[in-house]
């Protein structure tokens, strides 16, 4: 592999390593990348466990079925780069998705216990 083409997967890696992707693997067009190691949140676990426990378990569950987060960045046959796998738009979207899931975990208990109050005291 050329110089030229090293230079442009290692400005193309640059963006990647700088969100706390390292590499794993580089060969002589590609360079894979493995995402940063997600966060436990105790606080959110130990939360919903006392408020309502099968968010909690839920939770649990889905943090530990979460696949390795790996991007592939090579070169094309016509000399463009090319990312494939868990790329930073694909970061930035999921993002979002943890604040949907803490919305729930607080909705949830909120209106179990709107509905039991409800239901004990205007009776």
């Amino acid at each position: 592999m050329d110089l030229q083409n090293l230079a442009a997967l290692e400005q193309a890696i640059e963006p990647y390593r700088r969100a706390g992707f390292v590499v794993t693997s580089q060969s002589e067009g590609a360079i894979t990348l493995t995402g940063p190691p997600e966060k436990f949140s105790y606080l959110l676990f130990f939360f919903t466990l006392v408020l309502f426990w099968p968010v909690a378990v839920i939770y649990l569950i889905s943090f530990n079925n979460r696949k390795a987060r790996t991007v592939c960045v090579r070169m094309t046959s016509q000399g463009s780069v090319e990312e494939t796998g868990y790329t930073l738009d694909v970061m930035a979207s999921e993002g979002s998705r943890g604040w949907w899931f803490l919305l729930i975990a607080i909705s949830i208990p909120v209106l179990l216990a709107l509905a039991l109050w409800l239901r004990f005291y205007l009776w």
